[in-house]
């Protein structure tokens, strides 16, 4: 039977685990990991030996590791190796047969007037290029409906065997999640490639991060390796001025959810001072969407120095939304913080083309101790709304 995508699945593993890293040759490293078989209800851990492979800089980029492709207690199908690989986290990126080796799935036979009525008979068969591909569809998923399933979920009872869960009644959802007739062997292999063994790969990972890698991972186009590096650092407290630069210019990316894990290492890795000031300057170069996501961060916090928000008030004047003008506004009434800084930068906006924001300027104002120039600037504003017919209140 051919299985051309599966011939090419080493060589699309390896290509895809080389954007994490330079180019190179490659080396393989031996490790002796503890893991809980899935095909069996023993919770008793079993030595296996999973494979490290490293490029020429020393960086992982990738592991395998041989499994058995099913455990079958009635012996209906051939028990061979699968070869799974994952890349330098632990994501799952293909598998590998043994040469000349085929999966078998379970086909219920045609009624024979030799049997029983109440009996089935069930013969092996290969599985074709649809079943292979829906295989590796499965195992990719690493939310599959399998990862909360039981063993005993994936069999049923007809007549005096245990026979595959989807061959007779069973919920849509499970039919997606297996190949027909090969419940087991998808069950098998999908906890093989998505279960314990992944934290296992990314401990051995933080075991090798260098710098070097760190910086590697965080210029990655790929959310998960960008989230490791900064859960190493986090971890591990590292805070050379190249990577707290590196972490700044990941936090300034068009990627709204690095902001927060990126400041929850910022604020661990420098003096306070600078990482407020650094905190304030993101906030003036920002857009207005991403100002209104970092006030929704700093919201619960229960303490702020009053300093940031006078180095933040520089942004007031170019503030072209009523939300984030709000939402600072009352970030500061929270922390009960006034200063002559803030009014002077705010004042401006009363001149704001739009009303809504001038409003709230006033508002702000009215309810402040402020000077003789400000009070005419906000009169002004007052006549200009008399005039126009729009009322304050």
């Amino acid at each position: 039977m051919k299985k051309p995508f599966l011939i090419s699945v080493l060589l699309l593993c390896l290509a895809g685990s080389a954007q994490e890293a330079p180019d190179g040759d490659v080396t393989t490293h031996s490790h002796q990991v503890a893991l809980r078989h899935p095909g069996t209800t023993s919770n008793t851990p079993k030595l296996y030996s999973l494979y490290q492979v490293k490029d020429a800089k020393g960086f992982p980029i990738g592991y395998r590791m041989v499994v058995d492709s099913v455990i079958c207690l009635e012996k209906t199908c051939e028990v061979i190796d699968v070869t799974l690989f994952w890349d330098a986290l632990g994501g799952y990126q293909g598998y590998e047969l043994e040469k000349g080796k085929v999966l078998e799935k379970a086909r219920v036979l045609r009624k024979s007037k030799v049997l029983l009525d109440k009996e089935t008979a069930y013969e092996a068969v290969p599985f074709t290029n649809a079943d292979y591909k829906k295989l590796d569809r499965i195992l990719r998923d690493d939310q599959s409906v399998l990862r909360t399933l039981k063993l005993r979920d994936m069999s049923v009872s007809a007549g005096k065997a245990k026979v595959d869960a989807v061959s007779g009644a069973t919920p849509t959802a499970l039919k997606k999640a297996v190949v027909e007739g090969a419940s087991l062997t998808c069950y098998q292999l999908w906890h093989w490639a998505n279960g314990e063994i992944v934290e296992t790969e990314r401990e051995l990972t933080h075991l090798s991060c260098s710098e070097e890698l760190l910086h590697h991972f965080l210029l990655s186009d790929k959310p998960r390796f960008v989230l490791f590096a900064l859960e190493h650092l986090k971890g591990h407290k590292l805070s050379s001025p190249s990577l707290i630069k590196a972490v700044n210019k990941v936090m300034r990316s068009d990627d709204l959810d690095w902001i927060k894990p990126c400041l929850s290492y910022l604020k661990r890795a420098m003096p306070e001072t600078q990482y407020y000031d650094n905190l304030a300057a993101m906030f003036d170069e920002s857009n207005s969407k991403c100002r209104v996501h970092l006030l929704g961060i700093l919201e619960p916090e229960k303490e702020l120095p009053g300093r940031l928000f006078d180095e933040m008030s520089v942004a007031f004047p170019s503030m072209s939304t009523y939300y984030e003008l709000h939402l600072l506004l009352r970030l500061v009434r929270k922390h009960e913080h006034v200063s002559q800084r803030i009014l002077t930068q705010l004042v401006p906006l009363l001149e704001s083309e739009n009303f809504f924001i001038a409003r709230k300027t006033f508002w702000y104002l009215e309810d402040q101790t402020v000077d003789e120039q400000i009070k005419k600037q906000m009169q002004a504003f007052r006549d200009k709304c008399i005039k126009a017919g729009r009322g304050l209140d």
